[in-house]
């Protein structure tokens, strides 16, 4: 798979930028998905080949962060930090709300198609509330 011409400008812009090729794989992987709305192994593939790395390594970050998405998540992904701090800072009613919304079921999060509920065990940026 080859990337859109204004991506492949994106990418090369992002590792001119950068101080090694390996340290320009996030921000390149968040390019890709920004695109393409999830990372699928071609892409991830074309990325290890534009970075001169291998493609697990590649594959490797892409299923270690929970930013990144090996699959279809939707347009709209709702986050909810699931972490002792946030269950006392009421975490419980926010996942009681998006679970019950019609828009949002906890059955098949990935496939939800617009807006898939995720409960990760930690959030980068969860502190102050859930």
């Amino acid at each position: 798979m080859a990337f859109s011409e204004p991506l492949t400008k994106k990418i090369n812009a992002i590792i001119v930028k950068s101080e090694t090729k390996r340290s320009a794989l996030i921000p390149v992987l968040r390019e890709i998905q920004n695109e393409h709305g999830y990372l699928s192994a071609e892409s991830m593939e074309e990325a290890a080949n534009m970075l001169e790395i291998s493609p697990s390594s590649v594959q490797n970050v892409a299923t270690f962060y929970t930013m990144f998405f090996t699959e279809p998540a939707g347009k709209h992904v709702v986050w909810v930090c699931r972490t002792l701090s946030c269950a006392l800072g009421g975490q419980s009613m926010w996942s009681i709300i998006c679970a019950t919304s019609s828009a949002l079921r906890q059955a098949r999060p990935r496939r939800m198609g617009k807006s898939p509920l995720w409960k990760p065990s930690v959030l980068p940026h969860a502190a102050p509330r859930p």
